[in-house]
């Protein structure tokens, strides 16, 4: 699409807006397409990092919501998750499908990838969690607690690949640590946990529960070691910045963030915005990027000044997930319109 005038040929675009044309491509693998086009449409007001944000790729493939998105260390590639455990690898720039893995079933509950996109983890309603490995599409391990058909709630891969750690149980309410070599360790906790997030450095989980309780576990001792008050509510995101030095929840009443080892949050953001339902920092944690119930756009942060740098809008439904680039270049976006976007913020 070329946009000779913004202020009349295309009226819904701020004036701030920076187009470029391009010539529409496609990519297909298995008959799924892939566009690479123009940003259309493409909002916001940049500063800093983000000077300008342009639409790179949109990808179709996924048959349920995007749940989790990873680019893979070198940037070349770029590893998608729905929420019923489709799994897709994409070349990040150019779209093209290059691998699809099923890592789900009829009644997955929940879903997660590692932080390199080397593996997909899918728990479900009768207890099992299973582990695939996304290079090879093989299944890497199978785990369920014997005896015990419980729901898998809440699922997180450690950086290293080597724990899973589950939030499990119905009757009983488990944290579940799993070791990939074999054996697990098991705690009680007060309520079922819905959300789990490792720190870069997997020395720490993160854990949400349905009493909206937010606490820090030990990963190596599987205890618990700090519980930290909140001011978000109904907590449905959670995600440590890469260097470790910050811990964000996303939910009713925006995004709170804690220095880690602090119990009080630091600051916040959107305090007045949409329930964020999805979020994730910048390679240098400057910028966080979020999703939010009921709207159509993904948001960019600035963490240090708590202001809104850009909008990108480009989903025809809400943004379920977030992902940058280790070059902080690209974001890729995922939304409950299935698809998968790719954007250049630079």
């Amino acid at each position: 699409m070329e946009c000779a005038s913004l202020a009349t040929a295309c009226p819904r675009l701020p004036v701030l807006l920076l187009v470029t044309g391009a010539a529409l491509a496609m990519a297909a693998s298995g008959g799924r397409p892939c566009r690479a086009q123009d940003p259309d449409p493409v909002a916001g007001a940049a500063a800093g990092a983000v000077a300008a944000a342009k639409l790179l790729v949109t990808c179709k493939g996924h048959a349920a919501t995007l749940r989790a998105l990873v680019f893979t260390p070198d940037g070349k590639s770029l590893v998608s998750l729905d929420r019923a455990g489709g799994v897709r690898v994409w070349e990040a720039t150019g779209g093209k499908e290059v691998r699809a893995v099923d890592a789900g079933g009829s009644d997955i509950t929940c879903v997660a990838l590692s932080p390199d996109g080397a593996l997909a983890a899918a728990g479900d309603e009768n207890g099992q969690l299973y582990v695939y490995d996304v290079g090879t599409g093989k299944q890497r391990a199978h785990f369920n607690l014997p005896n015990e058909a419980s729901t898998v709630h809440a699922v997180s891969i450690s950086p290293d690949g080597r724990q899973l750690v589950t939030g499990w149980g119905d009757m009983s309410k488990r944290l579940v640590f799993w070791d990939l070599s074999g054996g697990s360790d098991s705690r009680t906790v007060p309520s079922h946990l819905h959300l789990l997030a490792h720190s870069p450095d997997g020395r720490t989980v993160a854990a949400y529960g349905s009493n909206r309780a937010l606490t820090l576990w030990d990963a190596q001792r599987h205890d618990p070691k700090q519980a930290l008050e909140t001011g978000v509510s109904a907590i449905e995101a959670l995600t440590f910045s890469r260097d470790g030095v910050w811990l964000a929840a996303g939910g009713e009443g925006g995004v709170e963030l804690w220095r880690v080892g602090e119990k009080r949050g630091a600051k916040r953001l959107g305090k007045d915005g949409p329930t964020v339902i999805t979020l994730a920092f910048s390679p240098d944690g400057s910028v966080l990027a979020t999703g939010a119930a009921g709207e159509k756009v993904a948001r960019l942060w600035d963490v240090a000044t708590g202001v809104e740098r850009a909008r990108l809008d480009g989903h025809d439904g809400p943004v379920s997930a977030v992902a940058f680039s280790a070059d902080g270049k690209l974001l890729a976006t995922g939304g409950e319109d299935k698809m998968v976007r790719v954007w250049s913020l630079r």
